[in-house]
């Protein structure tokens, strides 16, 4: 996914005006260079750390099956 299309996934227009200046920042500095904290950037991302992420149960058969694959697909390209 692109970062445009990832940005068109965000409604809120305070999150997108500091991205629209951090990235505008970027193009126009040096790696080192900074700006001030972005409130709303700060909040997205503590509230993206926070939340819950689903996890998948883990079988001993899910990996064998993902071993399998992995040694075919090496086995077929090398």
């Amino acid at each position: 996914m692109t970062f445009v299309d990832l940005l068109s996934t965000v409604d809120d227009r305070a999150l997108l005006d500091e991205v629209d200046e951090l990235l505008a920042l970027k193009r126009n500095a040096d790696e080192s260079a900074y700006g001030p904290r972005r409130p709303a950037l700060h909040r997205f991302i503590a509230a993206e750390l926070e939340r819950d992420v689903p996890t998948l149960l883990r079988t001993q058969e899910d990996s064998r099956r993902l071993d399998r694959y992995l040694r075919d697909t090496v086995g077929r390209y090398a």
